[in-house]
């Protein structure tokens, strides 16, 4: 087993989470354009939901997304498979995983706008923080 297959096992818990994304990563997550959001680690337990906090200047959760499957993947092998979709440049996917051999990608599966986008009580996440 791979460092990091071990976190895609079947877990029985489920857990919501806030992911901090750049807005512009963020908008194309919201218009249906970017189909994965890339990630160098994620939560243990299973996702029912992603909510998305957009980082500085707009500091607020927008909507969230549902989860169709987190691919664990050589980054060249996950670039290959999600690129047509991947909402983000090939330089910019590399900068992300620069000195990480694998990388993983939630597949979007439905996104949800919120019609009142709502700030954090707390500190924004640095990568993920379960709710």
């Amino acid at each position: 087993m791979k460092h990091g297959e071990s976190n895609l096992k079947e877990c029985q818990e489920t857990a919501n989470i806030v992911l901090s994304i750049k807005p512009q990563y963020a908008s194309l997550i919201l218009s249906g354009e970017k189909r994965y959001e890339y990630r160098k680690s994620i939560p243990k337990k299973k996702i029912a939901r992603v909510y998305i906090y957009v980082t500085s200047p707009i500091k607020k959760i927008v909507g969230y997304f549902t989860v169709e499957e987190i691919i664990y993947k050589h980054v060249d092998d996950l670039w290959q498979e999600t690129s047509a979709t991947a909402g983000i440049s090939q330089h910019d996917f590399y900068i992300y995983f620069k000195n990480r051999n694998h990388g993983y990608a939630f597949k979007i599966k439905k996104v949800f706008h919120l019609t009142k986008p709502r700030k954090l009580k707390s500190v924004a996440p640095q990568s993920f923080h379960y709710i």
